[in-house]
């Protein structure tokens, strides 16, 4: 059963300016995401876009947003064949464990100029 739905569009130049002051950045991206990120060259400024889109997107399909979630609580990292898929923790994974067997799918894309990511969150006997 889906559980919630959540999207996110962002702009590339946003997340430019963001990556500028340091201080934002370790608020809002864990030190393993900063370090893929970092290590992508000039794909750098897009992987970091889409990982925010995805926090976004996730933080929706909970239904509550940015806020009683942090940033750092939502981790996008790769399987080995390069799919995405989340990490929670503290209280986003609390939310997580409030439905049995449940779990939350991820997409991402990005091209130059925005990075978009959709999570469905599915639970319950279906999941």
């Amino acid at each position: 059963m889906i559980l919630g739905i959540g999207c996110d569009i962002i702009e590339s130049e946003r997340i430019e300016r963001l990556l500028t002051e340091t201080e934002k950045t370790g608020r809002i991206f864990t030190e393993s995401e900063r370090k893929y990120c970092d290590g992508k060259g000039k794909e750098r400024t897009a992987s970091y876009a889409a990982r925010f889109a995805a926090k976004e997107a996730a933080a929706k399909a909970f239904g509550c947003g940015i806020g009683p979630v942090a940033w750092t609580e939502i981790e996008t990292v790769k399987e080995t064949d390069g799919a995405p898929y989340f990490r929670f923790y503290g209280k986003a994974e609390d939310l997580m464990k409030k439905h049995s067997d449940s779990k939350m799918h991820l997409s991402v894309s990005h091209e130059k100029n925005y990075a978009v990511a959709y999570a469905i969150w599915e639970g319950g006997e279906h999941a």
